[in-house]
């Protein structure tokens, strides 16, 4: 995509029912589908967006897909990131956003079995999510060598309705989950993490608890942070706002087994019979 595409349209309204769906013609579930059947998502258009009609204070940011309606799901895309040198200088952040969402009265949004790859050297995928508003579910990812994965924006008031499930998470060297806006019904459940930098961000004023189940997180630097962004990661914040049991597996050491074989329809997913591989975690919803 050599310019944002934006979905914003003035006299088309959707429902929970009749969505606005963007998807492969071909779904991982599918018998003839493979890796090689994903329509293939890389964002080309000049860094030159202006937040709020403003220059960047970071030199550099483009939108991939900006979502600016409710009742949207996207599906089956493998999403990369854009071509350039990350931190070229101090105080310069170059970024890409593939799939954003602005509207922070805006409802239901399901991202699902996308496969969003990056490369810090080659391909930085910056921040593979970024959505504001409320009714933000992303289950059936995979999220590989991407910087941050998800960021829940903002909204008016906190965000309803959201959720994070049966996603793998690998090799993120941002943060893995911003939990910025929602609310604490946020729903995180059969997710894998796995050598992350940081696990989970919330606000600077640390209002939220969030409950966790059945899922694991092998392998971190920091576990809980506020007030990050797209400039640094923050600082640590009071752990007691995750909220989970014995379902709950989080070890500052370890990592996962995946599958590296490109010609297999298991690549880039956890081994089966690894550890991790009973939670479901990936594209297939079967």
């Amino acid at each position: 995509m050599d310019k944002t595409v934006t979905f914003h349209p003035a006299n088309w309204h959707f429902t929970k029912e009749n969505r606005l769906t963007i998807r492969a013609e071909i779904l991982p579930d599918s018998t003839s589908w493979n890796h090689g059947k994903m329509p293939v998502i890389i964002s080309t258009m000049p860094l030159n967006f202006k937040p709020y009609g403003n220059d960047d204070p970071l030199h550099g940011a483009s939108y991939g897909l900006q979502i600016e309606t409710s009742h949207v799901t996207i599906q089956g895309l493998r999403v990369l990131g854009t071509p350039v040198h990350e931190t070229p200088k101090d105080g310069y952040v170059k970024r890409n956003y593939p799939i954003v969402r602005e509207g922070m009265d805006l409802t239901d949004l399901r991202i699902t079995q996308c496969l969003f790859l990056g490369d810090i050297h080659a391909i930085p995928n910056h921040l593979s999510i970024l959505a504001s508003g409320h009714g933000i579910e992303v289950d059936h990812c995979v999220f590989y060598g991407v910087k941050d994965a998800v960021v829940f924006w903002q909204s008016n008031e906190p965000a309803v309705g959201c959720s994070m499930h049966h996603n793998l998470i690998v090799d993120n060297y941002g943060g893995a989950v911003w939990a910025w806006t929602v609310a604490s019904d946020f729903k995180y459940y059969n997710n894998v993490v796995s050598n992350t930098n940081v696990f989970w961000e919330i606000g600077k004023n640390e209002q939220m608890t969030y409950k966790l189940s059945n899922s694991m997180v092998l392998g971190y630097n920091e576990l809980l942070n506020k007030n990050g962004g797209a400039f640094g990661y923050g600082e640590p914040a009071d752990t007691s706002k995750l909220i989970y049991k014995n379902d709950v597996i989080i070890k500052k050491k370890g990592a996962v087994e995946l599958d590296k074989n490109p010609t297999s329809k298991n690549y880039l997913h956890l081994k089966p019979g690894s550890i991790g591989s009973e939670l479901g975690v990936g594209l297939f919803l079967k």
